[in-house]
């Protein structure tokens, strides 16, 4: 893994999706539902944190959600950190359509559930929120970790279509596609780097979707 000093006007985010559910191998769709880590998930974190053992970081936040919690707590536990749950980086919500499979949802509301295979960034299930509006709860979020953190490397870990989105916005990719765009892997390491040196502070990204570290986990 990268280890090197960050420059002042610098920050590099270190940006995780969480670990497998008790939920996660079911067919369901699972956003606002708070549930915790199953037994490999637990194991998976453990491995990410080995991985990340040498990598200092100034700090580490994560969402509210039982899931990233536990994770962030593992994650961290070498490096004697706090983890910071904070607000606005929960995972989408999908609020009819929460804990039913794809199959469910379309029986649901068929012409909703069309529109939204086509379109996730506009189109919102009944009663949730579409990509745009996770978008627009969590770019202000990371924009201001980054720039509270100039000088150092954080750790934050989140979700699935958080961090799709988070990605998307910042490589350009059209966020109605940010499903297909984007890989995120349970504990997936995705590196962000944000640069104040520039004519403006700019946004890039570094390495995307990398599980190396599940790699001889059975199951992962």
């Amino acid at each position: 893994m990268r280890h090197v000093a960050i420059a002042k006007h610098t920050t590099e985010i270190y940006l995780v999706r969480h670990g497998e559910t008790t939920l996660s191998t079911g067919g369901q769709y699972i956003g606002s539902t708070d549930v915790p880590l199953s037994e490999h998930g637990r194991e998976q974190a453990r491995r990410l944190a080995e991985r990340l053992r040498t990598i200092h970081f100034g700090a580490c936040y994560c969402s509210r959600m039982e899931r990233c919690r536990e994770t962030a707590r593992i994650a961290v536990g070498p490096h004697q950190l706090e983890m910071s749950p904070v607000a606005d980086i929960q995972e989408i919500d999908y609020g009819q359509w929460e804990g039913l499979s794809l199959q469910e949802m379309e029986a649901l509301a068929p012409d909703t559930f069309r529109q939204w295979m086509r379109d996730p960034a506009v189109v919102k299930a009944p009663g949730g929120e579409s990509g745009q509006d996770v978008l627009t709860r969590i770019r202000p979020v990371f924009e201001r970790l980054a720039v509270t953190h100039l000088g150092e490397r954080i750790l934050i870990v989140a979700h699935r279509t958080v961090n799709r989105l988070w990605l998307c916005h910042i490589l350009g990719y059209p966020l109605s596609e940010y499903r297909h765009a984007v890989g995120q892997g349970f504990t997936a390491l995705n590196i962000i780097e944000y640069e104040t040196d520039r004519h403006e502070p700019v946004f890039s990204v570094i390495r995307v979707n990398d599980g190396q570290h599940l790699e001889q986990l059975k199951g992962v």
